[in-house]
């Protein structure tokens, strides 16, 4: 029988991964209905600090980051957001590479 120890791992990047393909379906969604990606960060970080405030103390911050990746949704297609996401690992990769 498979134990948490095997496939903790993989549970949890699949669930990560999920949550992530939601977000950007729900982010798409509100920026086409007309809410402005400023208020969407300002919702999604109050929402995320009642849910998880003591993570967020230590993890996350409201960064020029978010502000232009929510800006960047808001002005081109979920699946090009998706398919650029899925392409940092490997950008990532040839950068190390390249630069040693």
């Amino acid at each position: 029988m498979a134990s948490v120890k095997e496939y903790g791992a993989v549970a949890g990047m699949v669930s990560a991964q999920a949550i992530i393909a939601n977000m950007l379906l729900l982010s798409r969604y509100l920026f086409t209905q007309g809410m402005s990606f400023y208020a969407f960060v300002l919702y999604r970080q109050m929402i995320t600090t009642l849910v998880i405030a003591p993570i967020v103390f230590y993890l996350s911050r409201v960064t020029l980051n978010q502000m232009l990746h929510n800006a960047g949704i808001a002005l081109t297609s979920s699946i090009f957001v998706g398919t650029m996401n899925n392409l940092i690992p490997s950008i990532t990769f040839l950068l190390a590479y390249l630069l040693r």
